[in-house]
């Protein structure tokens, strides 16, 4: 009997801790080495992804709060904004707070599209889904770009360069041919896209850099480095998050703010990004 209450203790004490590291948001600086990019020398970005929210109180719209002070040229949001049509303009609103000298980009991912829950897909029940257009138009009234399968132009002041967003590409819904249409190759090119799975539609494109979520980080590692490993990716990861070639390109991988299934996080905190591009040539 005592070992049993011991054990009982343990895991709640565990579940305890896993709670409460879920919402320490850590925020990471690491520089990006670029080849023949010196448009894009210097240039600082804040990578944020999987925000999670469900509803206007939600505790992880604090930590997107935290970042108010952060001093960055260009915010990249790459997907899972929300889990509930409820959190939308909650988010917006938070994410409309933060400021950028070059604007905030936002791409949609699977669960900005669909907002139900795993117990869904079990049971065959059709999940609500939410209108494209009602999720750009909350950013778009705050002054933030939604980039659904289309590029746009960003002029920094030493050059111009392409910034590409995909939509979301873990439901089938990417479409590279149609947002690089029209893109200039002689310029360098940053790519969002909410899935690292995005990284293998790229093809020969030229990308510099592509930004993306999805895995949060693995959300619950084991120590150590030992499994579980999960990252909902068809194509495996060098790493559940982080800096890393994939599929021959160079990506980012954000390890989140969030939470999906539970609102837990073990041996991975949520993390915020600033990546600072350097050109080496």
């Amino acid at each position: 009997m005592q070992k049993a209450i011991l054990a009982a203790a343990s895991v709640i004490a565990v579940i305890g801790y896993a709670a409460v590291a879920a919402r320490r948001l850590i925020v990471d600086e690491i520089t990006v080495p670029l080849n023949r990019a010196p448009e894009l020398h210097g240039l600082r970005i804040l990578h944020v992804s999987d925000t999670h929210a469900s509803h206007p109180e939600h505790w992880v719209l604090a930590s997107i709060r935290l970042l108010a002070s952060v001093k960055v040229d260009l915010i990249a949001v790459t997907g899972d904004v929300i889990t509930g049509l409820e959190g939308l303009a909650a988010a917006a609103e938070a994410f409309a707070a933060l400021e950028s000298r070059l604007g905030t980009f936002v791409v949609p991912g699977n669960h900005d599209h669909w907002t139900g829950r795993h117990l869904d897909r079990l049971s065959g029940r059709i999940a609500p889904f939410v209108s494209p257009q009602r999720y750009a138009d909350e950013f778009d009234r705050r002054g933030i770009r939604v980039l659904v399968n289309e590029a746009v132009t960003v002029a920094t002041g030493d050059g111009n360069f392409n910034l590409v967003g995909l939509d979301d590409p873990y439901l089938g819904l990417s479409d590279s041919d149609v947002a690089f249409d029209g893109v200039s190759g002689d310029r360098p090119t940053i790519v969002l896209g909410h899935s690292p799975d995005g990284a293998a539609l790229l093809k020969d494109r030229r990308c510099e850099l592509f930004l993306c979520g999805h895995t949060h980080g693995g959300q619950i590692l084991g120590p150590g480095g030992l499994p579980p490993r999960v990252t909902n990716t068809i194509y495996p990861l060098s790493s559940t998050y982080g800096l890393m070639v994939h599929r021959g390109v160079l990506t980012h991988v954000s390890a989140g703010l969030g939470t999906a299934v539970v609102p837990l996080r073990f041996n991975c905190p949520p993390r915020a990004t600033i990546l600072t591009l350097t050109n080496v040539e």
